[in-house]
């Protein structure tokens, strides 16, 4: 089928939005993508409540409210992707309640057994349950009993450590410790939400150009000049730690991020 791809709520990014305010862009479009499509032919709108795969972009506050209020009003479905977001990442049990909203579908994973066993869900609301029933027939790993198991056990430790508020405090402790990075040269933008975290580097403040990381060894490299396992989203450092971070590792963990910045160059050159 066709699928219809909307301007992402990329904070840092007003370029994308000329002189308009980004939600409201974005909702403006939203209706006019349904108003030119369709609400009878969509089927449903998803989306991750934090960008992952951007580099960990929270979206303004307002975004997600706004948008899933269009989608009710033309009854078509919103399905949050939270196989990042889920179970703890973001400070709460999932991205969508930090936000205020209640999908109709929710995608999780990962956390769900902190990588322990493959284990993934669906969260479906009631009424969207109830027509879906009778028509899957199940899979041959479904409700696998070992998973489960680990499952309900790393829930049991988020609960009983208070992780989700270690993942808040953590995070603004990033956030905080990681500010005077954006005097660099090549650090653009800094965002995240919980103990999700991106560092988004540029080789332009002004025109906001992504520095050129084409090398499929710096991360290598990265991890063997500081001791830290970094992600790369594009042109975007992310920080996934585990829930049980540490303020000391944290601190750590930010200054491994300062000594790689400060050995980038704005045209993509690592010097070691």
């Amino acid at each position: 089928g066709d699928i219809a791809q909307l301007t992402p709520p990329w904070p840092y990014h007003q370029e994308f939005y000329g002189s308009d305010d980004l939600v409201s862009f974005c909702v403006h479009e939203l209706e006019t993508t349904i108003e030119r499509i369709g609400p009878g032919r969509i089927a449903a709108m998803f989306g991750e409540p934090v960008m992952g795969v951007a580099g960990m972009v929270p979206p303004p506050d307002d975004y997600w409210p706004r948008m899933t209020q269009v989608l009710k009003e033309h009854d078509i479905l919103f399905v949050a992707d939270e196989v990042v977001t889920a179970f703890g990442r973001v400070g709460a049990w999932y991205g969508s309640s930090h936000y205020g909203i209640e999908p109709d579908i929710i995608a999780c994973a990962k956390g769900i057994a902190s990588g322990y066993m493959p284990i993934g869900a669906l969260i479906i609301r009631s009424e969207v349950a109830d027509v879906l029933e009778g028509d899957y027939s199940g899979g041959s790993y479904g409700g696998h009993a070992v998973s489960c198991a680990v499952a309900k056990a790393c829930i049991d430790i988020i609960e009983r450590e208070n992780l989700l508020q270690n993942a808040r405090e953590r995070g603004l402790q990033f956030l905080q410790e990681l500010q005077p990075l954006l005097d660099l040269p090549v650090v653009g933008d800094i965002h995240g939400l919980g103990l999700a975290i991106g560092v988004e580097l540029v080789s332009d403040k002004v025109t906001r150009a992504p520095l050129p990381l084409d090398d499929p060894t710096l991360v290598a490299r990265f991890r063997e000049d500081t001791g830290v396992i970094f992600g790369l989203h594009g042109n975007t450092l992310v920080l996934t730690p585990p829930l049980v971070i540490s303020p000391e590792e944290v601190s750590r963990t930010v200054e491994a991020v300062g000594s790689v910045a400060e050995r980038l160059s704005t045209d993509g050159a690592y010097h070691r």
